[in-house]
């Protein structure tokens, strides 16, 4: 058992309006009872007022619009071929909706109203309604407060209801809901009868001592179990042994008969298999050609592969020498430089190297005004360029649109040819249907002779009249008429043809072009309207390259990116242009001279370089003057650089006369003709042995022979093996006769057995743990829940069976027993209208307290208090009204005399329901 401790939802739940359509006797009716307070709909009996209240009922129910269940289709009206359709507005806690059922057109429409509309079809519907309901009122109450006619309320456990159970925990002081905590709501309404038959079956199945022996009925077929137990296994042995008897004999003459049947194809598959081997040996001789073939040719590919490594080894060594020989000239011009300033004096290098230092500085200035200017004319020229750029993404864009506009525009689309070309091929075969099903007329005549057409006067052509009739046909010739009857009536021909023509017409229209008879050529209008997809199709690829131009100018960039370009380049170069026009202020009050705007960048450059290799030169010489062995290793460096120069020459003549024989191209040409010619001689290899498959496989092929004759011999074997076993296995089932049937007899009698010995440690089993929860959880809730209950009760009985009465509960909360003064009876010995009164007056209980914080539940009372007597009525109508103050109470009956005491009652009488909803 769970435990739960949520509290329930606020019951909330009010009828505000209820339709009924062509349910049960009921035509048309429209209820609509006070929101609070008593309302009572009275009428003759079988006026329909019991269906008023089960149409409601069906309304709320989980039953579907299209079910077949005789329990909904017991209420469609009989004979009439129509089905119910009912709709209320309720208020369900804070929302106010309008609920249908529509079993004619099987539809559910749920519209929420407030607190926000909403709408819901179908399941959905359902789902949602079933939500908001439970959510305002459990089903459990609902079932207790909707009292159908003739119905009983005796049998209803109220502990059930989870909403009365959380209304009894709060009405209960603290005490009683402390000492009750921990309970679970699902421990509520256990039975006293229930009790008792626990009890007992416990008490005839086990020992009430501690070893809980079996005994009685239980002990009996236990023992009786493991008698038969015992009989079906010796029984078991004799039929297993007579069954594998038969099996085997079975067996040993299905072996022998399909020895016998598989003798003459194992003898054929034999010579065959000789056969084949005798041919699969001259196979194997031409594949292996084929294999040597393939072997030659991949050996040709290796000796190819092997060159063109070899060749681009020595265009690898040659580079390196190139490189080599590069770095040694260079060392070697270094050193020579070196060397012959060496001879000059140190103070003439100090001289050189000043004056060469001057000139780098002077460089160095006129290079970085000659870069600034370069810069300044390189952003200048992206400036433009990107100027124009954008220019032209400007105007391609507004074409791109345009066009775009254009093609959206043009319905000439290849689908909507292809739909008119399905449509006019439909067409073609609905007229060749209407032709081949309808009665061909030929009228012939002189020509220019006339007719008269179905009424219409129509010409003859030279060849006369061809008519297709496929309904009857009135022809008018001179003075007489002729009347054309087909042996079958066809003119669905007819209107397939025209709904055809009609489908044609529409996609015409759809797509903007006249309409067309049946008589027009159909094939003009493919045409034109292809020349217009075509055109269509024109403008689409001369749209898709502008887009690609568009996408080329821009790539990743929008016309945004573009002007933020163009006017950051332009920053750019007034930047650019007021450094430059420092540098040009510095260098010339440092030279002392005007330097021209234009001066080259590539030749300040190179001055620099050369001021600076100046500078570099005048400094090296300077220091090379402090060393002695600058000759000596120019010597060397000439050694080396001479030594690279005859490498590189051997080198380059290998390399030229290799290339003689074969050039690059031609190394690699005939690499890929060699590996072109493996490719081939592979194929057919492959295609050879696909071709034989497994006769190309000699030992496959001997040991297929070895095997088909291994296989004669076995089944020759198997045939005399099997014939000598059948007659030792006869001889042994002669003495198993009569297993069979003694075992069926000794399973049957188990398998009773067990069933019974089952069932009744199940029974014993389940009254041993029924008995203890049962009894603990009856205990548990009965203390605390009773009292609460008991005293709502007791204050609404005191209006009718006067203030000294006291009405005792059992665990389902029902009446067990009345006391009015010192005299206690029990429910049963009550009078009629005396229990009905009690029944009654536990509801209205359980409406209060279900209610006690301001949310009244609603009450439906069918034909109720039938038995009362006038006292009693007028105190339960006092009852039924001060109730009426919170809640909704909806009373149908047929003497509203009986509840014309109730303070604001609201009379409605069935047959003003039905004028009602005649009226809606």
């Amino acid at each position: 058992m769970t435990s739960s401790t949520k509290a329930s939802p606020k019951a909330s739940f009010v009828l505000e309006s209820l339709d009924v359509q062509n349910f049960a006797g009921i035509e048309s009716a429209h209820f609509a009872p006070s929101a609070t307070g008593v309302t009572v709909v009275h009428g003759s009996n079988e006026a329909g007022k019991s269906s008023l209240m089960n149409a409601f009922g069906l309304l709320l129910s989980d039953w579907k619009v299209s079910t077949t269940s005789k329990k909904v289709s017991g209420f469609f009206p009989v004979g009439s071929g129509t089905k119910p359709k009912i709709t209320a507005r309720m208020q369900l806690g804070e929302n106010l909706v309008e609920y249908t059922k529509d079993f004619e057109k099987k539809k559910v429409l749920l519209d929420v109203l407030r607190p926000s509309v909403r709408n819901y079809t179908g399941d959905q519907a359902m789902e949602k309604f079933s939500e908001l309901l439970n959510e305002s009122i459990d089903s459990a109450l609902r079932e207790a407060l909707f009292v159908s006619q003739g119905q009983r309320l005796d049998a209803l456990d109220f502990t059930a209801i989870p909403s009365l159970s959380s209304a009894l925990r709060t009405a209960g002081d603290d005490a009683t809901v402390s000492a009750a905590s921990g309970i679970s709501e699902n421990d509520q309404g256990a039975a006293e009868l229930l009790v008792r038959l626990i009890d007992d079956e416990d008490k005839k199945l086990r020992d009430r001592r501690a070893n809980r022996n079996s005994k009685g009925e239980l002990a009996a077929a236990e023992a009786d179990l493991a008698s038969a137990q015992e009989a079906l296994a010796t029984a078991k042995l004799e039929y297993n042994n007579a069954q594998a008897a038969i099996r085997e004999i079975e067996s040993k003459q299905i072996q022998r008969a399909d020895a016998e049947d598989d003798l003459p194809d194992a003898q054929k598959e034999f010579d065959e298999c000789a056969e084949r081997l005798e041919a699969a040996k001259k196979i194997a001789e031409a594949l292996s050609a084929l294999e040597n073939e393939l072997e030659l040719k991949q050996d040709q590919v290796g000796r190819w592969q092997e060159a063109s490594e070899a060749r681009e080894k020595q265009k690898l060594a040659q580079g390196e020498l190139e490189q080599s020989l590069k770095t040694a000239t260079e060392e070697l011009r270094g050193v020579q430089k070196r060397a012959e300033e060496q001879q000059a004096e140190r103070d003439e290098a100090k001289r050189a190297f000043d004056s060469a230092h001057a000139a780098y500085v002077r460089a160095d200035k006129r290079a970085k005004l000659a870069t600034a200017l370069k810069n300044t004319a390189d952003i200048q020229g992206r400036l433009e360029s990107a100027t124009e750029e954008r220019d032209s993404a400007v105007k391609l864009d507004a074409k791109v649109a345009e066009l775009a506009q254009k093609v959206d525009r043009n319905p000439a689309t290849p689908q909507a040819e292809q739909r008119i070309r399905e449509a006019m091929t439909d067409l073609d075969a609905q007229i060749k249907i209407r032709d081949a099903g309808a009665t061909s007329v030929h009228i012939a005549g002189p020509a220019d002779s006339t007719i008269v057409d179905n009424g219409v006067e129509a010409a003859l052509g030279e060849s006369g009249l061809e008519k297709k009739v496929t309904t009857e046909w009135t022809v008018g010739l001179g003075e007489y008429e002729v009347r054309v009857t087909p042996a079958q009536d066809s003119s669905n021909l007819d209107l397939n043809v025209d709904e055809a023509l009609q489908k044609v017409n529409a996609e015409l229209s759809a797509v903007g072009r006249e309409h067309i008879a049946l008589e027009d050529p159909r094939a003009e209008v493919l045409e034109e309207f292809g020349r217009a997809v075509r055109a269509r199709n024109e403008d689409e690829e001369t749209l898709r390259d502008q887009r690609a131009s568009l996408k080329a100018i821009l790539g990743k960039r929008t016309l945004s990116d573009l002007n933020g370009q163009v006017e950051s380049l332009t920053a750019e170069v007034e930047r650019l242009r007021e450094t430059c026009s420092a540098l040009r202020s510095d260098a010339n009050a440092e030279a002392g001279e005007n330097i021209d705007e234009s001066i080259d960048e590539a030749e300040a450059a190179t001055a620099l370089e050369a001021a600076t290799r100046a500078r570099d030169e005048a400094n090296e010489k300077l220091l090379s003057l402090q060393n002695s062995d600058a000759i000596e290793r120019k010597i060397q460096h000439e050694a080396k650089a001479d030594n690279l120069h005859q490498q590189l020459d051997a080198a380059a003549k290998d390399l030229e006369a290799a290339r003689e024989r074969y050039s690059d191209e031609d190394l690699n040409a005939k690499h890929t003709q060699a590996v072109q010619a493996v490719d081939v001689a592979r194929e057919k290899l492959d295609s050879k042995r696909r071709e034989v498959g497994e006769l190309g496989d000699v030992e496959d092929v001997q040991a297929s022979l070895e095997g088909a004759r291994s296989r004669v011999n076995m089944l020759n074997q198997q045939v005399q093996e099997c014939r000598v076993d059948i007659a030792a296995l006869n001889a042994k089932l002669g003495q198993a006769r009569g297993s069979a049937e003694t075992r069926e007899q000794a399973e049957a009698e188990v398998v009773r057995l067990e069933g019974v010995v089952a069932r009744l440690r199940r029974q014993a089993d389940a009254a041993e743990l029924l008995h203890q929860v049962v009894q603990e959880s009856r205990k548990r809730m009965q203390e605390k829940y009773s009292e609460p209950y008991r005293k709502a009760l007791n204050k609404l009985s005191g209006i009718v069976f006067g203030s000294d009465v006291d009405l005792d509960v059992d665990e389902k909360f029902q009446v067990s027993s009345r006391a009015i003064g010192s005299v206690r009876l029990e429910k049963e010995q009550l009078s009629g209208g005396a229990q009905e009164q009690v029944e009654i007056l536990q509801l209205l209980a359980i409406a209060r307290l279900v209610g006690h914080d301001g949310s009244g539940v609603p009450i439906f009372l069918d034909d109720v208090l039938g038995f009362s007597d006038t006292d009693r009525a007028k105190s339960m109508n006092k009852v039924l009204g001060a109730l009426g103050r919170d809640n909704q109470i909806i009373v149908l009956t047929c003497d509203k005399d009986r509840f014309s005491r109730i303070p604001g009652v609201d009379f409605q009488s069935i047959d003003s329901l039905k004028k009602a909803g005649a009226s809606s």
